[in-house]
C-alpha cells in the first residue's frame, strides 16, 4: 500500500474501535452497523494480504537465491560432461559426441534442456565416460541437480504469483475501504450532531482524520 493508503487503513481501524466502544449509540442505525461489518471485512482482508506479501517476498527471495545456486551447480556439471566428451572425441575420433554446449550463456530453460539431453545420452556412454574419470553415478547426479533447479524455479514463481495476487486483492479492498469510510464518516457525524454530544463528535472526527502522506524533502543544498 502507498503511505496514504496506510493512513486510510489506520483511520478505518480507529473508526471500528470507536464503533465498538459506542455500540449503544450506533446500534439502532442499520446502515451504520452493516457498513461497519463491511469495513471490518476490508480491514481483515488487507491484514491478510499484507501477511501474504511479506511471506511471498521471502519465498521469492529464497527461491531466487536457491535457483541461482542450483543453476550454477547444474551448469558446472553439464560443462564438465561436455569438456570430458570433447577430450574423449580427440582421443577417439569414432566417439559419437552428443554432449556439446555453445559458448553463449545458457538460459534457465536452455540449461535444463541440455541437462536432460545429456542425462538421456549418458547411459549409452557410461563405460566410456568411466574410463575418463566420470562414474556411472553421473546420471543420478544430473537428475538430482535438474530436480533442484526446477524446485527452486517453482518456489520463485510461487512467490511471484502470491505477491501479484495479494497486490490485486489489496487494491480492490482499499477501494472498498475508502468508500465505506466516507459513508460512515458522514452518517456517524450526523448521528452525533443530532445527539449534541460534542465530546463524542470530536473523538469521531479524530478517528476519521487521515494523515497526509509524508512529502519527500527536496535537496536544497547548493550545487558546487
Amino acid at each position: 500500500m502507498t503511505d496514504l493508503e496506510v493512513n486510510e487503513f489506520d483511520s478505518a481501524v480507529r473508526m471500528t474501535g470507536f464503533a465498538a466502544a459506542n455500540n449503544d449509540i450506533l446500534r439502532n442505525n442499520t446502515k451504520v452497523i452493516s457498513t461497519f461489518v463491511l469495513l471490518d471485512a476490508d480491514i481483515a482482508t488487507l491484514e491478510s494480504a499484507g501477511a501474504v506479501r511479506v511471506s511471498a517476498k521471502g519465498l521469492r527471495t529464497d527461491g531466487t537465491t536457491d535457483r541461482r545456486a542450483a543453476k550454477a551447480a547444474l551448469y558446472a556439471l553439464v560443462r564438465k560432461i561436455a569438456n570430458t566428451a570433447t577430450t574423449i572425441k580427440k582421443e577417439e575420433p569414432d566417439f559419437a559426441n552428443q554432449f556439446k554446449l555453445g559458448r553463449a550463456t545458457l538460459s534457465y530453460q536452455e540449461l535444463l534442456d541440455a541437462a536432460r539431453a545429456f542425462k538421456n545420452d549418458f547411459a549409452a556412454a557410461t563405460d566410456k565416460f568411466a574410463e575418463f574419470g566420470l562414474s556411472n553415478t553421473m546420471s543420478d547426479n544430473l537428475e538430482a541437480k535438474i530436480n533442484s533447479l526446477e524446485a527452486a524455479g517453482t518456489q520463485q514463481n510461487t512467490g511471484k504469483g502470491n505477491s501479484v495476487a495479494a497486490t490485486a486483492q489489496t487494491k480492490a479492498s482499499i477501494a472498498r475501504l475508502k468508500k465505506n469510510r466516507r459513508t460512515l464518516t458522514t452518517i456517524v457525524r450526523n448521528i452525533l450532531e443530532e445527539l449534541g454530544d460534542e465530546a463524542k463528535l470530536a473523538e469521531w472526527k479524530s478517528a476519521c482524520r487521515v494523515e497526509r502522506a509524508a512529502q519527500k524533502k527536496k535537496d536544497s543544498s547548493p550545487i558546487t
